[in-house]
């Protein structure tokens, strides 16, 4: 019986002028990067996508001279193409003049570190046939708009496991002295505010040079 486990290493609509509480309308409506083999991680050659989950959430900076963070989830997903989906506030509302031109998101909503400006990469993977578990493919975006073009910070590494036994987990440690998680910062183009935006990961600190896929 053959096995797949994907596992991440490091390649290195709101209207503006409305600040009241959301309710169900639709706040961001944000897209995957598409599996088109360009990108940093893509699953197409294996006939796999990574789709939005319907517990998924982002954290959204706004443009502001002081910017403010704020977390959205998911409300729905495109039938169609599941790589869209729309996001509503995960609170009753959202901070007065929140909506501005530019935003910068994050996902997961968990991976942002609010007070620090940082994304965190878990040392910790969990496994999931075929592609990721939620929450395992960092993604950033920038937009002058509510509609954000998610762009992955990471790699893929596609392990083929055959045989009789068990695995429990795998660990891949890096031979040099680069962590593989840790906390970074995230670093947009200036000029691109769309899908050719690229994000760049910073170097990882805090962290260790080993990660593990829980199987």
């Amino acid at each position: 019986m053959i096995g797949m486990a994907a596992l991440l290493l490091l390649a290195m609509s709101c209207k503006k002028n409305e600040e009241k509480p959301l309710g169900g309308e639709v706040c961001f409506r944000a897209s995957i990067e598409p599996p088109s083999g360009t990108g940093k991680t893509h699953l197409a050659d294996n006939g796999h996508t990574v789709l939005w989950d319907a517990n998924d959430a982002i954290t959204v900076v706004n443009g502001q001279e002081t910017p403010v963070a704020w977390d959205f989830t998911v409300v729905e997903i495109n039938p169609e193409d599941g790589s869209k989906a729309d996001f509503v506030s995960s609170e009753h509302g959202v901070p007065e003049g929140f909506f501005t031109p530019d935003y910068k998101a994050y996902y997961p909503a968990s991976m942002y570190d609010k007070a620090a400006g940082k994304v965190s990469l878990p040392s910790e993977q969990v496994y999931k046939a075929g592609s990721f578990y939620p929450g395992y493919n960092p993604m950033a975006a920038q937009s002058h708009d509510e509609n954000l073009h998610f762009q992955n910070i990471c790699g893929v590494l596609m392990l083929q496991l055959t045989g009789r036994c068990t695995v429990d987990n795998i660990t891949i440690t890096s031979r040099g002295e680069s962590n593989l998680w840790g906390t970074a910062e995230i670093t947009m183009e200036d000029d691109k505010y769309d899908e050719a935006m690229t994000p760049t990961l910073g170097t990882l600190a805090n962290g260790g040079n080993s990660i593990t896929l829980k199987c």
